[in-house]
């Protein structure tokens, strides 16, 4: 959760497209996530305050001063529309830049600015740092809008590339912006839910679980005396699961009796 110091903390990145997301992205997400309410007009106070450092908005910003109170273009989302306009014009100019060169391109080059002595025009220099910038910049979604067709559009800025450990997947496979905040900044971000689960083993294990005890080995019976047990014979029996001796049933005792009669018997004969 969020206290007001921590929008107070928060510092203007700059006028660069991606800066300006990034910025939005954090204001937002800190938004959704305060403790206590704060009034629209209370967020334009504070808002104003991080836009007066830019450049690119001052115009908006002197319109913004021009208006009685009350006035709608003196307004919190004024503010906020103030920079979704600038990240419209901006990729406007990217798409156009585009448009243009692959028509120059398809046109077998013709139209392209001709080249001066000594160097290129300087023409063709403002259109190579068009170009140098529009690859640098990230489209980013409007909210409310679908993304455009043949990308995804991203879903703020990646709290694990924000780590030590980093992110496990390349910044155009993964769903969040790869920008680097500062150590403060990147404190404030969300970790992602459901991303911290610890990866399971090839056979379906975690790591570090405990194998389930297998069936205990049972012990060799220990062999029994080739003589029977007398109390088992007895009224009151024998209760001694490990017993030496045979427990044998009343005909077989008067069996082992005879028979041991007739060894006897046999080994009184011998000389």
């Amino acid at each position: 959760m969020y206290q007001i110091t921590d929008f107070a903390d928060l510092e203007w990145r700059g006028d660069k497209p991606n800066e300006v997301h990034t910025f939005m992205y954090i204001w937002e997400n800190m938004l959704s996530q305060m403790h206590t309410s704060l009034s629209r007009h209370e967020l334009a106070g504070i808002l104003l305050q991080k836009l007066d450092k830019s450049t690119v908005l001052k115009e908006d910003l002197a319109h913004y001063h021009r208006q009685v109170p009350g006035h709608p273009d003196q307004s919190y989302d004024f503010l906020m529309n103030s920079m979704n306009r600038y990240l419209t014009r901006k990729r406007y100019d990217v798409n156009r830049t585009g448009g243009v060169q692959s028509l120059i391109k398809n046109m077998g080059g013709r139209g392209a600015a001709p080249a001066v002595e000594g160097g290129t025009s300087k023409k063709a220099k403002a259109k190579a740092k068009k170009a140098k910038e529009a690859k640098a910049i990230a489209a980013p979604a409007d909210k409310g809008k679908g993304a455009g067709k043949g990308s995804s559009p991203k879903l703020g800025i990646c709290f694990f590339h924000n780590t030590e450990a980093g992110c496990t997947k390349s910044a155009k496979e993964c769903k969040f912006d790869h920008n680097k905040l500062s150590p403060a900044e990147a404190a404030k971000l969300v970790k992602p839910a459901g991303r911290d689960s610890r990866a399971t083993s090839p056979g379906g294990k975690r790591p570090g679980a405990k194998a389930k005890p297998g069936p205990k080995a049972s012990a060799k019976a220990t062999p029994k005396s080739p003589s029977y047990c007398f109390k088992y014979s007895s009224p009151q029996g024998c209760n001694d699961k490990n017993c030496q001796f045979m427990h044998l049933p009343e005909d077989m005792v008067a069996e082992y009796k005879r028979s041991q009669g007739v060894l006897r018997k046999l080994h009184d004969k011998k000389p």
